[in-house]
């Protein structure tokens, strides 16, 4: 899909914002657009996700923990914005010259990430992925409409994970 959409050869895909880097160096014209509504009439809640950092409760050494974990929080993010082109959360970084002035992040709609739904840290993500693509695939090749491909994705993924829990 990326290489496709980077030579020109695909009208969209469907990424998050790590795919900065390599809009970056490709010679193509781009824009970004919020995930669609489902129904119509809701917004659509993407997953979406950030770094965190967090003490043990039961560390021998939490106050060195929290400074370590504070320390990072406030300046991690412009080396991981500079070398990894990640879209930072601190508002004072979102509105540094770095960021406003960079054609990459004045292209991104950061009100839409208001809108994500933090990921899941759960194994049964794995299911999930998969059929999806799938639906996706259906979609665009014609095989099936949009509510169908989504209605057998949803079947599929309630399946795996029932199966998944012995269910």
């Amino acid at each position: 899909m990326k290489g496709l959409f980077l030579a020109g050869r695909s009208a969209m895909m469907l990424d998050g914002p790590w795919i900065g880097v390599d809009l970056k160096g490709a010679n193509i014209s781009y824009g970004f657009a919020p995930s669609p509504s489902f129904d119509g009439k809701h917004l659509s809640h993407p997953f979406g996700g950030i770094q965190t950092f967090a003490v043990n409760a039961f560390s021998s050494n939490k106050n060195e923990s929290f400074a370590l974990a504070q320390y990072l929080s406030l300046n991690l993010e412009k080396p991981e914005l500079q070398a990894k082109n990640r879209v930072p959360v601190l508002k004072t970084l979102l509105k540094s010259k770095a960021v406003q002035g960079d054609p990459y992040f004045k292209a991104l709609d950061f009100a839409t990430a208001t809108q994500m739904t933090p990921m899941p840290s759960s194994s049964d993500l794995t299911h999930v992925w998969t059929p999806v693509a799938d639906a996706l695939d259906n979609v665009v090749k014609n095989k099936s409409t949009p509510a169908d491909a989504a209605h057998a994705a949803v079947t599929k993924i309630k399946a795996d994970i029932a199966k998944a829990h012995g269910g």
